[in-house]
């Protein structure tokens, strides 16, 4: 009985699972590297969200203090006029802050309605 052929087949297929073996660690290694890098662009993701949150909120916070203490200084500067209130001049600077105020969502607390 010639048994020849029957080894040719199993070094054949000995061959092919080393070689599979083989591709099988090196897809492993890969599926290693882009896991890593894949991490790596997260927390470099997170990390630009949030020095954007802290910008955002920095140019609000500089934005609406800056506007209100701008309004309230007008504001106290009509008051204290020597010699009375000029009320045209009050009016006047109350329309061009109304809509200074209203850019931030304020609404008029002494409006009816």
């Amino acid at each position: 009985m010639d048994i020849t052929e029957r080894k040719r087949a199993e070094e054949a297929l000995q061959q092919r699972t080393k070689e599979l073996q083989l591709l099988t660690e090196t897809l492993e290694e890969r599926v290693k590297e882009r896991t890593a890098e894949i991490a790596n662009l997260s927390s470099h993701l997170v990390l630009a969200q949030e020095n954007e949150r802290k910008r955002i909120s920095y140019d609000l916070h500089d934005n609406v203090w800056q506007t209100l203490d701008i309004v309230k200084s007008e504001i106290e500067r009509l008051v204290s006029k020597q010699g009375g209130a000029d009320w045209a001049a009050f009016q006047q600077k109350a329309k061009q802050l109304i809509p200074v105020i209203q850019k931030y969502g304020c609404k008029n607390p002494f409006s009816a309605g």
